[in-house]
This record gives C-alpha cells, structure tokens and sequence, in this order.
C-alpha cells in the first residue's frame, strides 16, 4: 500500500491556499442553515417527546445535542463537553435543545448577550 504524501501548507503557493480557503468559506453558510434546521428539528423532537425522568437516580433529561454539532464544538474546543459552564453556556444560546422543563443556570456576567472573540453579538 503505498502511503500518500501529507501536503503542508508549505507546500501549496499563495494562489491555491486562496482557492482551498475560498472553497471552505463557500461552504460556511449552507452548513450554518443546516445546522440551525437540525436544531429546530431537535426542538420539535423534545417538544413532542416531553419530560420525562430516567430511570431511578438518573435524573431529568437535560438536552439533545445533534451530532454534527456536538462533534463541530467537539474538535474547536476538546473535552468542552465534559464543562458544565460550556454545557450551561452553550445550552443558554442554544435553548432549542434543552429538554422541556429544563432551564440552564443563568450567567449574570453576560447580561442577557451572548458574545463572540470578546464582543457581544
């Protein structure tokens, strides 16, 4: 089996790094509105579904992530999923996926906004 040789960025020129980073670009907002329909869909799945216990001394369901954005998340941030001021964080933005009757902790750092790289957005 013959082992392909890893390209580095050193090895492209200017012209196609600009042409794999427009590429990639491109393809940043068709995925955003697939990923905000997954996250609608998963809100009506936990809406239909209601709240329910789990077995004795589990708990309550909290969310339901939907997997490409666990995994998104995942490879940015490793192990955020283990955080639960991630967990809070993300589920505070993102509402659609808490379970009903679940309310994430409230941050009074961020004053009802969410921020991005510093700013509120």
């Amino acid at each position: 089996m013959d082992e392909q040789p890893i390209i580095t960025e050193a090895d492209m020129d200017e012209g196609l790094m600009r042409e794999f980073y427009d590429e990639v670009a491109a393809t940043i907002p068709a995925e955003k509105v697939k990923q905000n329909l997954a996250l609608a869909a998963t809100a009506k799945a936990l809406q239909a579904e209601g709240s329910v216990r789990t077995e004795q001394g589990l708990g309550q369901k909290v969310a339901s992530i939907p997997a490409r954005v666990y995994f998104r998340w995942h490879q940015e941030f490793p192990g955020c999923w283990q955080d639960k001021g991630f967990v809070d964080a993300f589920l505070r933005d993102n509402p659609q996926c808490c379970a009903p009757g679940y309310k994430p902790t409230p941050d009074p750092t961020r004053h009802g906004k969410t921020f991005l790289n510093g700013k509120p957005v």
